[in-house]
């Protein structure tokens, strides 16, 4: 379970001590989820983007706060989006590091990760890189085949199909390849119909496989599937 901005109040972060409360909340709320982020992609404010994202700083505020509320729970203690420059996120990781230290908090053992950009360029350095910069365990908390993003992305007569699933199996590679990484959590189920501005479903929006579904069916069960795939 990852926390995220307010869908009423997108551009306006909480204050430490409301994000506090919220989150004790939730927890009581639904006692069998163990797993948590304190803010999903916290380096979002290095991207051009229409949400509020903390400082390195505040990510590092929210995690303590979260920690205090679940100690039972697993918490990843930072979890970031790459990007084309990686740059500002290897320093917005360096300073979560040293406000964790200022804090007298305990420094995290899991990390998150968001590898898009890397895995859908078929490209992994961006994510060997960060995960070398976070250190310890990582999880790739979001990743996935990009069906349609865009002019970056586009799904022109269903070519983003056939793309999305070459980036699946090349993504499954790479987490192999990283001895850091543990966990691999791809986005999403369901994909979008034609005007969906973001799309990396391994279904249809009718629930239909597509081919990046069969590429994790054979990954898992390392057998073939016969399943009849969606070409739309």
């Amino acid at each position: 379970m990852a926390f995220y901005h307010s869908e009423y109040t997108p551009t306006r972060l909480p204050s430490v001590g409301t994000y506090q409360r919220d989150v004790a909340k939730f927890v009581k709320l639904f006692p069998r989820i163990h797993q948590y982020q304190s803010w999903d992609e916290a380096n979002r404010g290095n991207v051009a983007h229409a949400f509020s994202s903390p400082s390195a700083a505040g990510a590092a505020m929210y995690y303590q706060a979260l920690i205090r509320v679940c100690k039972r729970c697993t918490v990843i203690g930072l979890d970031v989006l790459d990007q084309s420059n990686i740059s500002p996120t290897l320093t917005y990781i360096s300073e979560f590091k040293r406000e964790i230290g200022h804090l007298r908090t305990v420094m995290p053992s899991i990390w998150g990760l968001h590898d898009y950009s890397d895995v859908n360029r078929f490209e992994s350095w961006r994510t060997r890189e960060l995960s070398k910069a976070l250190g310890s365990q990582v999880w790739l908390t979001e990743t996935g085949g990009i069906v349609q993003f865009g002019a970056a992305f586009p799904n022109t007569h269903g070519s983003g199909l056939a793309r999305a699933a070459k980036v699946i199996k090349y993504t499954f590679g790479v987490a192999a390849s990283v001895p850091q990484i543990k966990r691999l959590y791809i986005y999403d189920w369901t994909g979008g119909i034609n005007s969906t501005r973001f799309d990396a479903g391994l279904t249809d929006s009718h629930h239909r496989p597509r081919a990046g579904y069969v590429v994790v069916c054979r990954q898992l069960h390392a057998a073939k599937c016969n399943i009849k795939v969606s070409s739309h």
